[in-house]
């Protein structure tokens, strides 16, 4: 079963046997049962856990569609991180001072 869990590094990861955690999309168990979607983008370094290989999944952003007025804007949020930025629909921050990324 993947779980979520919390590196060193005070990251959010999915955790799980190394047979069924791979990069790309994967169902990962939350505490109270349900379960969630997450895109794992990367993995970690095998390792050992009673004899049976485990790796931690990284998780990737997701942007989720808000709809606001006229407008459609969507809320760009970072799992690993726990950030998060609104865009507007051409992708420019309208939440933050300008950083330069849209650029």
């Amino acid at each position: 079963m993947v779980t979520y869990r919390k590196t060193k590094n005070n990251q959010w990861v999915a955790f799980g046997p190394a047979s069924e955690l791979r990069i790309g999309e994967v169902r990962v168990s939350k505490k109270n049962g349900s379960t969630q979607l997450e895109d794992i983008v990367r993995l970690g370094n095998e390792f050992s856990v009673n004899g049976v290989p485990h790796v931690y999944g990284y998780i990737g952003f997701k942007a989720r569609t808000r709809y606001s007025g006229r407008y459609q804007s969507h809320v760009v949020y970072f799992p690993g991180s726990g950030e998060s930025m609104k865009v507007n629909k051409r992708g420019r921050c309208i939440d933050a001072p300008c950083c330069g990324c849209c650029d």
